[in-house]
């Protein structure tokens, strides 16, 4: 993955895909041109997770979802030292709470669902 900051916003390049992670009113919004790289076979969710990059990000998120009984099939981490970009493929759908439990994790900027 390439990151580089243009137009007061992120740029993640991996391969033909191109990211945008830019500020949205209080937030920030996430936008892409391609696809990921595709999911894990028998993937029901991809969870996109953008986060400062701090100690322990990996570990919170992924003991959420340890704790809610969830199987990681897949997860990817990439970094620029600043912000942190995660692609997690999950065994199962999950539901809001779930959801909102991570987004609540100190330091997550944001989280976006892709069901399959």
């Amino acid at each position: 993955m390439i990151f580089s900051f243009a137009n007061n916003r992120l740029e993640v390049r991996n391969g033909s895909e191109l990211l945008w992670i830019e500020p949205h009113g209080a937030g920030l919004r996430v936008r892409a041109t391609h696809e990921a790289a595709m999911p894990a076979a028998g993937t029901k969710t991809r969870l996109v997770i953008v986060n400062r990059d701090v100690p322990n990000m990996i570990a919170a998120v992924t003991k959420i979802l340890g704790d809610a009984g969830v199987n990681i099939q897949s997860f990817k981490n990439e970094s620029n030292g600043k912000i942190g970009y995660n692609l997690v493929d999950l065994a199962c759908e999950i539901d809001d709470g779930l959801v909102k439990s991570i987004e609540a994790a100190g330091d997550v900027l944001k989280v976006r669902v892709i069901k399959y």
